[in-house]
């Protein structure tokens, strides 16, 4: 039992590690597209919002020519919180994953809420 708790305590470790270094390391929304393929995560606030039904759309910007979208496909929908389009409106956040295109747009596919972290300040 001891080895199984070791281990459990170094997993915890490592999560905690790279839950902060990602943090520390989030690059501002607007130099996403220069990652493309890469995972990062994205620091900024989520300007406006789109529920199409089959996907869920959080925009950091409102100019379609430099945005960088957040994706909640309908498949996820029940893992986040109801309506997360209204959920996520205005506030800031940092959003960690692959860097993307989305039909012509630079974007970021979250498949669960933990991905997205509610920061104050931004």
């Amino acid at each position: 039992h001891i080895k199984t708790w070791s281990l459990w305590i170094g997993a915890i470790c490592i999560l905690l590690f790279f839950g902060t270094s990602l943090a520390e390391e989030a690059i501002p929304w607007m130099e996403a597209h220069e990652y493309y393929g890469k995972w990062v995560t994205v620091k900024g606030r989520i300007t406006s919002t789109e529920n199409r039904g089959s996907v869920c759309l959080l925009n950091f910007s409102l100019e379609e020519e430099d945005n960088v979208v957040v994706l909640i496909f309908r498949s996820a929908f029940d893992k986040f919180p109801p309506n997360p389009q209204d959920f996520y409106d205005g506030k800031g956040v940092l959003v960690t994953g692959k860097i993307q295109k989305y039909k012509g747009t630079t974007s970021i596919t979250v498949p669960d809420p933990s991905r997205i972290k509610l920061i104050d300040g931004e």
